[in-house]
């Protein structure tokens, strides 16, 4: 590094030459020169400092920083599933979301930030970032084999279209109050936890820890299931209730109800079930009368889409 008091040294001079042009001129000349040298010396310890450079590329070990922005095909769009860019987060029109997507407060959305190699984040996207340089963009493609690997079938469960429950239920005191929240009492009247109509407690058994409620929904009448105890959050659909017999299925009877669900609703409604787990709706197929839960992780048998612009590389 240049010293600085080389620059006192060139001012002193210049009272001497103030009379010689040419002198002066070598003076100025020098000075511009020792300028230059301060400016490219500052540049070097501050790309040092940052630990990028123009020329490096992302390389195993690295600790890369870096916008992104995830992305899979449903129904021929592909929606984001995450982002850490505030300013994609809040346009939907640009970039249409996935229905598991989560809104975030704006200081929630920043940078990502891992090393490379480490296992951090998905293989396929440890490796698709090797070779970016800072300021370039990338799409990387990630097959679920490098990504969150194939569904778990043992997680899907089908369900009719076109269905129905008992009018009266028998279950266990202890699964009744996790699903209701509340202790059994005769005479209770409660709302049901995913139909959402109404349910009166009608006998408790202490000795058989048994308790029998009725569910009371209204024929020819809308209600929501599957919803999320969030009111911020949508989830669920609506079904019909088409029909209530008292007395059929040994005295259990019977409520038939429709989901109001389609064809082009695959993959475009979440919910919840009694336990709180999240699910996709998946594989609506009208023709057929059915449709599939899906409580596997969303982006299990997914090829996501990232683009992504490194910021920083640190050596």
């Amino acid at each position: 590094m240049v010293p600085y008091d080389c620059l006192l040294c060139i001012i002193m001079r210049l009272k001497d030459l103030r009379k010689d042009k040419e002198g002066l001129s070598k003076a100025l000349l020098a000075i511009i020169v020792v300028v230059l040298l301060l400016a490219s010396t500052a540049a070097v310890v501050l790309m040092t400092m940052s630990g990028s450079s123009t020329n490096e590329t992302v390389q195993n070990g690295d600790y890369v920083t870096l916008n992104y922005t995830g992305t899979v095909l449903i129904n021929g769009v592909y929606k984001t599933f995450d982002t850490s860019l505030w300013t994609v987060a809040t346009d939907n029109s640009t970039y249409p979301k996935t229905c598991w997507f989560s809104a975030k407060s704006e200081s929630s959305y920043s940078t990502l930030k891992f090393y490379v190699g480490k296992g951090t984040v998905v293989t396929g996207f440890d490796q698709g970032v090797l070779g970016m340089k800072v300021g370039e963009p990338k799409t990387i493609s990630i097959s679920p084999s490098q990504g969150y690997g194939e569904m778990d079938t043992t997680k899907l469960t089908t369900f009719s279209i076109n269905d129905n429950v008992p009018v009266f239920v028998t279950t266990t005191i202890s699964k009744f109050a996790s699903d209701f929240g509340a202790a059994a009492v005769v005479g209770l009247s409660m709302t049901h936890p995913v139909y959402e109509w109404p349910v009166t407690v009608l006998s408790v058994d202490s000795n058989a820890g048994t308790v029998m409620y009725q569910n009371q929904p209204t024929i020819n009448t809308d209600y929501h299931i599957y919803g999320s105890s969030d009111a911020k959050v949508v989830a669920g659909w609506n079904i019909t209730v088409t029909s209530i017999e008292s007395t059929v299925n040994e005295g259990a009877g019977q409520i038939s109800f429709t989901n109001n669900i389609d064809d082009a609703d695959s993959w475009e409604i979440q919910g919840y079930n009694s336990a709180g787990s999240l699910f996709i709706l998946i594989n609506v197929n009208t023709a057929a009368g059915t449709a599939v839960m899906n409580f596997n992780n969303p982006l299990k048998g997914q090829t996501m889409v990232f683009t992504v612009t490194v910021v920083a590389i640190r050596k």
